[in-house]
Parts: structure tokens; sequence; C-alpha cells
């Protein structure tokens, strides 16, 4: 996902459902503009972390208050700034695992009406089908149960308005890196990464 927004030639990144991410830190250059969408509460914690770290950019980002629950993302990234007319690399990482498929679709559909063409989506999504490895029941006794496992999330992006969608499981993609399979992380056998092209 960095090296995505590191070689694309976009003129805004958004990360959406944002937490700790640092990415407007650590990827920032001329022509730029980083948006992260979060939980008012979620970034008023970060915000505040970030005071006690010197040096750091804290306006490397402009930050977008959303709950998600309750309000329209769209029309507050709108009123933040964002640009409907230009190319965007979308980052939404760690979420859709713990949504349910209504809100799964709903959130594709948003950023197929809200994003230029040729924008990009890079997510994460779960393969239920892959066998369990502990991982999911884990999260589930955290609080945090996984509510979306999908085999192939292809037809659900496309069918609210994409392109194309390409994934990647997590074992392919560490053994592209490295020439080795992922050791004691039996998980990136049923974890992909993807990217939609509106």
């Amino acid at each position: 996902m960095d090296e995505a927004i590191q070689r694309g030639s976009v003129a805004q990144v958004v990360v959406l459902g944002a937490g700790l991410d640092t990415r407007s830190a650590r990827l920032a250059r001329p022509g730029v503009r980083f948006f992260e969408v979060d939980h008012p509460a979620t970034q008023g914690y970060k915000r505040a972390a970030l005071e006690a770290v010197p040096g750091y950019p804290r306006d490397a980002s402009v930050f977008v208050p959303c709950d998600f629950e309750r309000d329209d993302f769209a029309m507050a990234l709108k009123g933040a700034g964002f640009q409907t007319d230009l190319a965007t690399i979308v980052i939404w990482e760690g979420v859709i695992p713990y949504l349910t498929e209504d809100a799964v679709r709903s959130t594709f559909r948003v950023l197929a009406s809200m994003l230029a063409p040729e924008s990009r989506v890079y997510f994460d999504y779960v393969d239920h089908a892959r066998g369990a490895d502990g991982v999911a029941d884990f999260a589930g006794e955290a609080g945090e149960p996984f509510l979306f496992k999908t085999p192939d999330i292809s037809p659900l992006v496309c069918g609210e308005g994409f392109q194309k969608v390409d994934s990647l499981l997590m074992t392919s993609a560490q053994r592209a890196r490295t020439g080795q399979d992922a050791v004691n992380a039996p998980f990136f056998a049923r974890w992909y990464l993807a990217e939609a092209v509106r």
C-alpha cells in the first residue's frame, strides 16, 4: 500500500478508518494532499498522542472526523477540501473483516460515486474458505469478530461501480518479496491484499 502511494501519480490520498496510521508523515511529497477519515474520538486520541512526539509533522494530513455509523464520509471529505475530479488513492486497511456485507457494499458504492476515473482503492479482506487458524477466534474473543469473509470480493466491488479488482494472497506477496514462505503466519494463507480500479 505504501508502494502504491509512492509510485502513484495522484494529488490526493484518503486513509479511510485511519486509526493511528502515519502514512501522511512517512510518505509526504509535494503536490499530494492526505486526508485521514476516522471517528472523532479516535482522532482526538491520535492528535493528543502526537503532541508528545517531537518533530512529528502534525499538519501533514487533513483530519476528517466522521462517525461512520451516523455520518456521510463523502460529504465530510468534500467539506474538508477533497476534490472529486482528481485521481485519488484510497487506503482502507484492516477494516473490512469487521463490517457487515451491507456496510462493505455501501462503502464501495459511495467510493465509486465520489472518486474520479482511474482512482484506486487498496484494501484487505479475509477468505472464510481456507481453514481455521485461531485468528478469527481470537478476534471474536477480543470483542471484534470477523463479520465479513469471502473467497472472492471482485463481484461485490465491481457490482458497486468499480472496473476491476486484483487480489493477492499475503502468502504470495511474502514469497514475491522475500523468496520465502511466511514463518508462523498461517493467517497469511487466507488474507488478501487487493486493488480496485475506479
